[in-house]
């Protein structure tokens, strides 16, 4: 069947072109273990810029996990090997930090036995078989196209997220735009593909506005609950493991670990006396209670001996929590129109940024990551020619002809041959399918 050529359609895709000259593994061990992504980075990023910026200049990048990447060696004081205290406290302490809550000790020990170089790229885009070298390189170009965003944006480990041009949508949640970036190899060259996405976003703020956010309701008295209402198990269930701080706290970050019926009127024993929370902040922050019927947040685990119960309206949620389960149904259409952007409108969010949100290529030329790796980033979008091929004529029976007219069925033939059943060999199958055309023409 002839298939004439029409005018080439453009598409564009971000490209990169990169320069690695040499590149270390070093395995880091945390002790004790840290099994939240966000505090190992944080661990790291305070390790390389306030303990020993010295060593780590210019800053490695870090998996997340167990790996540092550096593109010279570090002058490890241990002959390959340092040790090193990190405090996520303001203040570090002279003491014997590995005991104090909140330190932790970060080994780093030099191996060069898996140097990354730029070859190991070369022979993946020339066609060659991936091996693990080749893996490795192409992980090691995600870290560095990644780092720094994610050092300064809500992220997820592959899109990050800024609270520009953010929108409330109930339920004591908010959609938040971001980015996504991603490595490709193509034949000859390497890729970065961009594109924007959306996250769902924990509402911030006082965490009695979150609350009625969530029951949708303005009636401060509605979260006066019961822990046996259903409404109570709904927002127990909502807020458990969010971070917060209260007033008496400062910046200290706190866990919700649960909820606590009327909150202000928990008895507890303090300097063997009883007393209420209520009583408690009166006498000693000069703090009063204004809605002690309320619940209240639970800050310690559920089964501690002393638990520590904090009333709603002295705490605030920290702003940037990802909401990682399922969005309610009824929050489907909100996300859907959230998330639809025009082709023209997303490739210009991608280019040269939006509403406040900084686009990922404006940022390649000034990452000291990327500078100190010699990878280099094409700023405008690749241009490719394709070819749209001339819509195919189908024939049914009796030479009836179809024309698929603007991707729609002009006129469906009412004289139809029944359908070929499955074939069975493969040999066999060229000769049936042939004989099957040669007859279903006919």
């Amino acid at each position: 069947m002839h298939r004439s050529q029409t005018r080439p359609q453009i598409v564009h895709v971000i490209t990169n072109s990169f320069e690695i000259v040499r590149t270390f593994l070093r395995p880091t061990v945390i002790t004790p273990e840290v099994k939240i992504p966000r505090k190992r980075q944080e661990i790291i990023h305070k390790l390389q810029t306030v303990v020993a910026p010295e060593i780590f200049s210019p800053r490695a990048v870090y998996d997340g996990n167990l790996l540092l990447y550096s593109s010279r060696p570090l002058r490890l004081i241990g002959g390959g090997t340092g040790s090193f205290d990190v405090s996520l406290s303001q203040v570090l302490p002279a003491t014997n930090v590995t005991q104090i809550r909140g330190v932790f000790h970060v080994k780093i020990t030099e191996t060069i036995g898996e140097t990354v170089r730029t070859a190991d790229m070369t022979r993946l885009i020339t066609g060659r078989q991936a091996d693990t070298k080749t893996l490795t390189a192409t992980n090691l170009l995600q870290l560095l196209i990644r780092q720094e965003p994610n050092m300064k944006y809500v992220n997820n480990g592959r899109a990050y997220f800024t609270p520009e041009g953010s929108r409330a949508i109930g339920s004591g949640l908010e959609l938040w735009r971001g980015y996504f970036q991603s490595v490709r190899p193509t034949i000859g060259r390497m890729l970065v593909n961009i594109d924007t996405t959306v996250a769902a976003v924990y509402a911030h703020g006082n965490l009695i506005d979150v609350c009625l956010s969530f029951l949708d309701t303005r009636n401060v008295r509605v979260l006066a609950l019961k822990e046996g209402d259903a409404q109570f198990r709904a927002l127990e269930k909502h807020l458990t493991k969010l971070r917060i701080n209260t007033h008496t706290t400062g910046k200290r970050v706190k866990t919700i670990y649960g909820l606590v019926p009327s909150a202000g009127r928990f008895v507890f024993t303090k300097d063997e006396k009883e007393t209420t929370v209520q009583d408690y902040y009166q006498a000693a922050h000069n703090k009063r209670i204004t809605y002690p019927d309320i619940i209240g947040v639970l800050l310690s685990p559920k089964k501690s001996e002393c638990p520590t119960v904090v009333p709603a309206e002295i705490c605030t949620v920290l702003p940037g929590q990802l909401f990682k389960k399922k969005i309610p149904d009824h929050l489907t259409k909100a996300m859907v129109d959230f998330a639809t952007v025009k082709p023209a409108d997303r490739l210009r969010q991608i280019v040269t940024g939006d509403s406040g949100m900084e686009s990922p290529v404006k940022s390649y030329a000034n990452s000291e990551f990327l500078v100190e790796a010699g990878m280099v980033i094409q700023t405008q979008p690749l241009t490719i020619t394709g070819k749209i091929l001339e819509t195919p004529t189908l024939w049914f029976g009796d030479k009836q002809e179809m024309v698929l007219v603007k991707h729609s069925i002009d006129h469906l033939p009412t004289d139809t041959d029944p359908p070929i059943g499955i074939l069975s060999g493969i040999g066999s199958a060229a000769e049936r399918v042939s004989n099957q055309r040669l007859e279903f023409l006919k």
